[in-house]
């Protein structure tokens, strides 16, 4: 699966993170990697691949999770 998501080109004080969860109750890490960086006007649109292979055929949730540094 792919995320694309906008980031403000320069912000150093947030991160970020895919989360993945099967009930929305607990969220755990997904494991992901960034695949395209590309600019537009100040900001970049970041695509993160990842893929959820431990949950075999589950249906799952996943969100973008920003944190402060």
């Amino acid at each position: 699966m792919t995320v694309t998501f906008p980031w403000a080109r320069g912000m150093t004080d947030v991160g970020y993170e895919l989360q993945v969860s099967t009930h929305l109750r607990t969220w755990d890490l997904l494991e992901s990697g960034v695949i395209n960086v590309s600019s537009q006007s100040g900001v970049d649109l970041i695509t993160l691949s990842a893929e959820p292979s431990d949950l075999g055929r589950l249906d799952v949730f996943v969100r973008l999770r920003i944190f402060e540094l």
